[in-house]
C-alpha cells in the first residue's frame, strides 16, 4: 500500500522543479529530505526499537487494565490517556477492524533519532509493536492535566494533542494526523494510513497545514515560507491502495512587485499525462498550456462596484474549469485547516466572462465554456 507519486513545485525563481515524494518544500528546517527516514523498524536492533519494546509495559498500563476489564472503546468514543509520566495515547478499535490498538508517545531517552510515536496491538494476551516513528511532535495540552511538550511560539494555534484520527481521504477508515514541528507561521502535519496487511501505519505525506477532505480528495498545503510569495495546494485521491495526484493549484505574487500575479494548475489528464497551465493576471487573463498560448479570457463586471470577493470569484472560476474539481473547494477562500465556508457565489452572476476572439482553439473553448 505505497503512495508512489510525485509533485511539481515552484522554486524561488519561478522555475518548475520535479519533487520526489517526501522532498522538503518551502523553508522547512526540520523534516528530512525523505520523510521515510522518520520510520524506525520495529524489529530493528537499534537502541530506539529496543527501548520502545521495554517501555511498552509502562506506557501501556492504562489500556492493559481496560482490556482486562473487558472495555473495548470504538468509533467516536475511543479511550484516551494523558499524564506527565506516561505521555498521551489513544486506545481501542482505532481503525474499525475489531482489533485493540494503542497509539502513544513512548517514554524513551530524549535523543535525536529515538522514537517519539508508537503503535501497538494487543494480540494473544500481549502487546506487539506495529510501528515506530521519530517525528518531532510539538503540541500543547487539551486542558490543564499536564504541561505536554512546551511550545513557545504560536501557543494559540499549536495543536492541543500530538495526534488525532480523522478520515481525510474518504474511504471511511481514519488516518492518523500527527502534529509535527512548529514553524514561524505554520505547524507541520504528517499523514499516516492504516495497512490492513501488516496492521501497521504507512507514512504517506506531510503538509504545512492540517490536511482536510475536499470532495473525494485529501488537500495538503505548502508555501514559500516567511515571505509568503506563493502558496500551493495538492489534491490527492486514494485509489487502489495509493494516493493519486488529481491536481495541484499554485498561487503566486512575485516579490519584485513588477511581474503580475499568476496561478498555475497541474492536472491529471484523461490519458494519464499531466497538463500544466499558467493563468496570468493583466489586461484580461492570459492562459498558457505547457508553456504555449492557450486562451485569453475577458471578465467584464456587471456593475462599477465589484463584489467583495471579486478576486476569489475569478480564481475559483479558473480552478473549476481547469482542474475539474468543485468550485467550492477552491482552497484560497478557506481557513487554514478547514473546508467549511459557505458556498462561493458564481463569477457568472456578477460578470460577463468570454473568450477574446481569435485567442483560443476548440480545445480551450470547450474547456472553459463547453461545446458550442
Amino acid at each position: 500500500m505505497s503512495a508512489n507519486f510525485a509533485r511539481w513545485g515552484w522554486g524561488s525563481l519561478g522555475v518548475m522543479l520535479w519533487l520526489d515524494p517526501g522532498v522538503v518544500r518551502g523553508d522547512w528546517p526540520h523534516p528530512p529530505d525523505d520523510i521515510q527516514e522518520l520510520v524506525i523498524p520495529v524489529d530493528g536492533k537499534d537502541s530506539g526499537a529496543e527501548e520502545a519494546r521495554r517501555d511498552m509495559g509502562q506506557s501501556l498500563v492504562w489500556p492493559s487494565r481496560e482490556w482486562a476489564r473487558g472495555v473495548r472503546p470504538a468509533g467516536p468514543n475511543l479511550g484516551e490517556w494523558a499524564t506527565k509520566k506516561r505521555g498521551y495515547g489513544l486506545y481501542g478499535d482505532l481503525f474499525g477492524t475489531g482489533g485493540f490498538f494503542a497509539l502513544y508517545e513512548p517514554k524513551v531517552d530524549d535523543k535525536s533519532g529515538m522514537p517519539t510515536l508508537a503503535l501497538a496491538e494487543h494480540v494473544d494476551a500481549e502487546w506487539q509493536l506495529r510501528g515506530l516513528w521519530a517525528i518531532q511532535m510539538d503540541w500543547l495540552p487539551r486542558d490543564e492535566r499536564w504541561t505536554g511538550t512546551e511550545v513557545f511560539t504560536n501557543r494559540e494555534t499549536a495543536a492541543r494533542v500530538p495526534f488525532e484520527l480523522e478520515d481525510v481521504v474518504g474511504d471511511k477508515v481514519p488516518e492518523v494526523i500527527v502534529a509535527g514541528e512548529m514553524m514561524k507561521y505554520r505547524q507541520a502535519r504528517y499523514v499516516m494510513k492504516f495497512d490492513p496487511k501488516s496492521h501497521g501505519l504507512e507514512l504517506l505525506d506531510y503538509s504545512k497545514m492540517k490536511p482536510v477532505k475536499a470532495g473525494n480528495c485529501m488537500r495538503v498545503f505548502s508555501d514559500s515560507g516567511n515571505k509568503a510569495i506563493w502558496g500551493e495546494w495538492a489534491f490527492l485521491e486514494w485509489k487502489e491502495g495509493k494516493l493519486i495526484e488529481r491536481a495541484v493549484w499554485h498561487s503566486e505574487s512575485p516579490y519584485n512587485n513588477v511581474d503580475p500575479p499568476f496561478y498555475t494548475a497541474r492536472v491529471a489528464g484523461k490519458d494519464g499525462k499531466a497538463e500544466d497551465f499558467k493563468i496570468i493576471s493583466g489586461n484580461g487573463w492570459e492562459v498558457l498550456k505547457d508553456g504555449k498560448p492557450f486562451a485569453k479570457v475577458a471578465v467584464t463586471w456587471n456593475t462599477k462596484e465589484r463584489p467583495q470577493e471579486w478576486d476569489l470569484l475569478q480564481g475559483a472560476w479558473f480552478f473549476e474549469k481547469l482542474t475539474g474539481l468543485a468550485r467550492e473547494d477552491f482552497p484560497e477562500r478557506h481557513g487554514p485547516e478547514t473546508n467549511d465556508k459557505p458556498k462561493l457565489e458564481k463569477l457568472e452572476d456578477h460578470a460577463k466572462v468570454e473568450m477574446i476572439p481569435g485567442s483560443a482553439n476548440e480545445e480551450a473553448q470547450e474547456r472553459f465554456f463547453g461545446k458550442k
